[in-house]
């Protein structure tokens, strides 16, 4: 899929004799430590914008919002609340709380309805805190996790996709949602000996990082 990020790359691993790539340009947001960085694929409308996070606060070109449209962004922090924030009004959509922050369980919210439709844990989950998460750029059905199990999981939510339809369509309390356990990951694998704290989709493959040096 063109744009997308996975169009087929054909290179070679022998090492250049010149630098492939340069810095083109510098930004700087406050004083503050940045984060994480994080690019839209899902919205085909802001492919080019991206949003850091630092501190106790998001930020994001202000060239990509205005008051009839504009991306969201979802942020989570340490007290295992997570805010959709409407970059255009930048004010709060709407906000998650988690029963408990380091229950080793992954959950997926419809924003709309404020409903949780999966959680992901249990006897295939993960055995500690989970760091980082990220959605296929072109398959609306794989997910994939890591976290201080120092492992990384995929996901699939393909065969629990009527419950993502249902949670459009909900009319009961959310609570009240039959809210569905997914147990078994497609896929786990154990390659670092430390935690893993960022694993990211490239078309197909994944890259994942660890907190020790050259740790990718």
């Amino acid at each position: 899929m063109e744009d997308e990020g996975c169009e087929p790359v054909v290179g070679s691993l022998a090492p250049a004799k010149k630098k492939e790539y340069r810095i083109t340009n510098r930004l700087q947001e406050g004083q503050r430590p940045i984060y994480a960085v994080a690019f839209n694929f899902l919205d085909s409308r802001y492919l080019n914008v991206f949003v850091t996070v630092g501190g106790n606060r998001s930020y994001v070109d202000e060239d990509a919002c205005s008051d009839e449209e504009s991306p969201f962004i979802v942020a989570g922090g340490s007290k295992g609340i997570i805010r959709v924030i409407d970059a255009g009004r930048e004010s709060i959509y709407r906000y998650f709380s988690y029963s408990n922050e380091l229950d080793e369980s992954l959950r997926l919210w419809n924003t709309q309805t404020g409903i949780c439709i999966l959680i992901f844990a249990g006897a295939g989950g993960h055995r500690n805190e989970i760091l980082s998460v990220d959605f296929h750029p072109s398959d609306i059905y794989r997910i994939c996790s890591c976290g201080m199990d120092t492992t990384v999981k995929i996901w699939s939510i393909k065969d629990f996709w009527t419950y993502v339809e249902k949670s459009f369509t909900w009319t009961d309390h959310p609570s009240k949602f039959p809210t569905k356990f997914v147990q078994h990951p497609v896929y786990t694998a154990s390659v670092h000996v430390n935690y893993v704290d960022c694993t990211r989709w490239l078309g197909d493959f994944i890259l994942s990082k660890t907190t020790l040096p050259g740790g990718i």
